[in-house]
């Protein structure tokens, strides 16, 4: 029992000397109360840096993207009409009024969209071939046969 209790007491004194050097290390390692102001001002001062560097590049991305919408508008601008019509009063004696009227507008004619691409509705609200309406699927949440808890059904 001696032997039993003397273990006993020498794992309490390693217990107590391991202890001692842990809190001694914690003490020797631990800065000087004036460097943990560095440490802090050190630290603002990277934040500083870091925020100052977001908004530089939020500012060239703002910068982009207003050239981007400035091309787009210019290109979606309608451009004049580079040349001028010369129509002579000769060519417009034998005509009726509707043709007389194309003739000095400059329009050729009507014609159709029908099976072509049409460069609008892809890229604007106006819906061509490419949105199908398609028929609603409903689902009951209520009243359902076998409980809640369960993946939902499609109806009929």
């Amino acid at each position: 029992m001696s032997d039993h209790h003397r273990n006993n007491d020498d794992v309490e004194s390693y217990r107590s000397q391991k202890r001692q050097q842990e809190r001694e290390g914690r003490e020797s390692a631990s800065p000087p109360k004036g460097s943990k102001r560095n440490f802090s001002s050190e630290r603002e001062e990277r934040m500083a840096k870091l925020r100052q560097q977001m908004q530089d590049e939020d500012m060239e991305l703002a910068a982009a993207l207003d050239e981007k919408i400035k091309q787009k508008e210019e290109e979606a601008k309608p451009k004049p009409q580079e040349t001028i019509i010369e129509v002579n009063e000769e060519e417009l004696e034998g005509l009726d009024q509707e043709e007389q009227m194309r003739k000095l507008m400059g329009i050729q004619g009507f014609g159709t969209t029908k099976g072509k691409e049409v460069k609008d509705n892809k890229n604007s609200a106006a819906r061509g071939v490419a949105a199908k309406n398609k028929a609603r699927k409903y689902r009951q949440y209520m009243n359902r046969k076998n409980g809640f808890n369960r993946p939902l059904e499609k109806m009929n």
